[in-house]
């Protein structure tokens, strides 16, 4: 995983480690891949109300644990791919939480999120293909995300969502930076200005090596566009 999310100790990381130790992650996927025989850890939003409600105690008392390590006068900022899947659980925890969403064009978005938790398993389930059945559960899982969030959106209110386009993001990093922190009201000091121009500088000459196609995985772009042609035409995304 070293060029596709690199992982250390000392790493800052996604929150998603915390919905891990409650085994309702879609984060199992990456050990387990029979995703169609465990469909639990996919959606906390279509299990029980209890089970939904522990869930969610348990996010929440940790990150009072970390707030109060932090100190009081700090705003929490969390990152995570996999919210989708239990975004009205999060709204109906945090109802004034505030959402910036990054939208990826689905014919990069689902082959990327396939690819991603398909590496693993050629070490531990070497035997299965690319253009298997295990992996097409892969992709339905991608695009069911892609459609919950964008249902989901009629839930929050406009004035607790910010959309970047994922190009936007990459082609204007510092622009996009600006107009997130002008939305949400906070005052960027020097020492952040100067560290977020030096990550720019950096990435400058950053070439991925995370390769992977549409086709390697038996999908088709007419299949994403049929499934998802709403959410291209929501966003302006060319078919």
């Amino acid at each position: 995983w070293e060029d596709i999310h690199p992982l250390a100790f000392d790493r800052a990381e996604e929150d998603e480690g915390l919905f891990v130790l409650t085994l309702l992650s879609a984060g199992l996927y990456l050990l387990y891949p029979e995703i169609n025989a465990l469909p639990r850890p996919a959606a906390i939003d279509d299990l029980e109300r209890e089970t939904r409600e522990r869930a969610m105690d348990f996010y929440e008392e940790s990150l009072r644990r970390l707030m109060y390590h932090q100190g009081p006068d700090q705003q929490f900022l969390g990152k995570t791919v996999l919210i989708p899947g239990r975004i009205h659980s999060m709204l109906d925890r945090f109802p004034d939480a505030r959402f910036i969403h990054l939208v990826r064009h689905p014919y990069e978005t689902v082959p990327s999120f396939v690819s991603m938790f398909r590496t693993p398993w050629r070490f531990h389930a070497a035997g299965i293909e690319d253009d298997s059945p295990h992996v097409k559960q892969l992709a339905d899982l991608a695009i069911d995300y892609y459609r919950r969030m964008h249902e989901a959106r009629e839930r929050i209110p406009d004035a607790q969502i910010e959309t970047f386009r994922f190009s936007t993001v990459v082609g204007e990093p510092r622009e996009t930076v600006d107009r997130i922190y002008e939305w949400l009201d906070l005052q960027m000091t020097d020492a952040v200005s100067s560290s977020i121009d030096e990550e720019i500088e950096a990435s400058r000459d950053y070439s991925s090596s995370h390769d992977y196609s549409i086709q390697q995985f038996g999908l088709t772009r007419g299949e994403i566009y049929t499934r998802l042609r709403d959410i291209f035409e929501a966003h302006g995304f060319e078919p």
